[in-house]
């Protein structure tokens, strides 16, 4: 498919996107703290009176901050998937797939004796 310089790249994009993304909703922190619902209206189509409007409240705010997180876990976590099995474990437990983290095949740390 995509040659390993191509897929590196696009991940370090994704990661800088879900990155700022994550920034940007910690910057709304203090006017949601203050219990202000930030808006934001965006002229779409101005001749037919088409506009996009954007409103951020508490509950907004902690879901967008909490995917934002996610992807930026998930970026790193995916660009760790190459290092071992021991990511494998942390990938399906931060899916919370239980049933997965018992198939996972993780060596036991050796014992020297």
């Amino acid at each position: 498919m995509l040659a390993s310089k191509s897929r590196n790249l696009a991940g370090i994009i994704a990661g800088a996107v879900a990155l700022a993304c994550h920034v940007a909703v910690w910057l709304l922190y203090v006017p949601v703290r203050d219990n202000e619902v930030v808006r934001s209206v965006f002229e779409w189509v101005p001749s037919l009176g088409l506009s996009v409007s954007l409103r951020l409240d508490g509950f907004a705010w902690l879901f967008a901050l909490l995917v934002s997180g996610i992807g930026v876990l998930e970026r790193e976590i995916g660009a760790q998937l190459r290092e071992g099995a021991e990511t494998r474990v942390l990938l399906c437990a931060l899916k919370g797939e239980p049933h997965e983290l018992a198939r996972a095949d993780v060596a036991p740390a050796q014992t020297v004796s």
